[in-house]
């Protein structure tokens, strides 16, 4: 676990290298250091990366030949494990969707499974919370059911994009992207046991 060391020692192995600090964090040290070390470690999320983890990023950054300090998100960005590229299964995703509208009973169990609050992919919430949004994109699970398929492709390019977008905020931020307000639950296409109709 990383601890307030690790990140004091990385400035002064910076600074003894010949590294110059930004002038933004240059200021940010002058006022508070033990701030900015707060901040590193929480940036780097202290918690979760190794010192082993944080020594082969260190190691990476700097075989980049930098002349600046790096920011703590440019160094999280060089733990191997969290680095690695997020793989785009958007297409994936969309010939699951797509599937499932042209199965049985198609639109109509996509609505009543998101009104349930009930998993489209078992086993992969990241992929079916994004699908979910993604059919919002096309006007929601019910209205998939209408989709001409002579459109395919229009629709297919708009789910991916959709789908991309909620990826790539999830990945920035970190956190679950809250399914829309549209898919409030029990409001269904046609009643079932114990749903709203």
């Amino acid at each position: 676990m990383l601890e307030p060391r690790h990140i004091e020692r990385l400035f002064v192995r910076w600074a003894s290298m010949g590294l110059q600090p930004s002038a933004a964090i240059q200021a940010q040290l002058n006022r508070n250091t033990d701030a900015v070390v707060a901040v590193w470690l929480d940036v780097m999320d202290a918690d979760s990366v190794s010192v082993e983890e944080f020594a082969v990023a260190l190691r990476s950054y700097e075989s980049t030949g930098p002349k600046f300090w790096g920011s703590a998100l440019e160094l999280r960005a060089h733990v191997p494990r969290l680095a690695v590229v997020k793989i785009d299964n958007s297409e994936e995703a969309w010939s699951i969707f797509w599937g499932m509208i042209c199965g049985s009973p198609g639109s109509a169990s996509l609505a009543r499974s998101a009104a349930q609050g009930l998993p489209w992919v078992a086993g992969d919430a990241d992929m079916d919370r994004r699908m979910k949004h993604a059919a919002q994109a096309l006007g929601g699970p019910r209205r998939a059911g209408s989709l001409l398929e002579k459109d395919v492709g229009m629709h297919r390019a708009s789910f991916r994009r959709a789908y991309q977008a909620v990826a790539a905020e999830e990945n920035a931020t970190r956190k679950p992207k809250a399914l829309p307000s549209q898919a409030a639950p029990n409001v269904l296409l046609f009643p079932v046991a114990g749903g709203d109709s």
